[in-house]
């Protein structure tokens, strides 16, 4: 893990800038989240919601028919990826863990 100093150098970021102190720290937690989970158990596997091309829905279980409700939303594995047309689609990860923070 870098230094204060390292990261802002790697990073071109100011160090006397409060910003950069702010970056740091989410760096700091976000590398300890990830070394946590890299040195626990293997990676969850991510998944997907698959939401068809214009105002279709997401694709419901299956790729059977079209829903508004994420609630009733099909998740769909890498695996299950290969073998659908995906074309005009759009892919939105499932969160697999509420411990990984996005900024």
């Amino acid at each position: 893990m870098k230094s204060y100093a390292e990261w802002c150098k790697h990073y071109d970021y100011d160090p006397a800038d409060t910003q950069s102190e702010k970056e740091y720290e989410w760096y700091i937690e976000n590398h300890n989240t990830f070394s946590r989970l890299i040195n626990s158990e293997p990676l969850p596997e991510r998944h997907y919601w698959i939401k068809g091309e214009g105002d279709k829905g997401y694709w419901k279980p299956g790729g059977y028919g079209y829903t508004d409700d994420i609630e009733q939303a099909g998740i769909f594995a890498p695996l299950d990826l290969i073998t659908l047309n995906l074309n005009g689609c759009t892919l939105y990860d499932v969160k697999q863990s509420a411990s990984l923070r996005s900024r």
